[in-house]
């Protein structure tokens, strides 16, 4: 069995860690916000680039003059 003491010094250890290991965790995360205002600030958009096939291309303009509607659009995809 433990005495007193040991536990302790047990506690005051993984106090101190926990401590550490939030102010590393805050750290990172306020890097990451300056990193991703930095990016929006110089024009940069988060997130994968969409990639537009022909078929699109096609079909774009039809929805952006009304002949077609997103729905149908998607139902008419091969």
């Amino acid at each position: 069995m433990r005495n007193g003491t040991r536990d302790l010094r047990f506690r005051l250890f993984f106090s101190i860690a926990g401590a550490v290991a939030q102010f590393e965790r805050d750290v990172i995360q306020q890097r990451t916000l300056e990193g991703l205002a930095g990016a929006q600030a110089a024009g940069k958009k988060a997130g994968p680039k969409v990639q537009v096939n022909a078929q699109w291309s096609a079909i774009r303009p039809q929805i952006a003059s009304g002949e077609i509607s997103i729905g149908q659009a998607g139902r008419n995809r091969s």
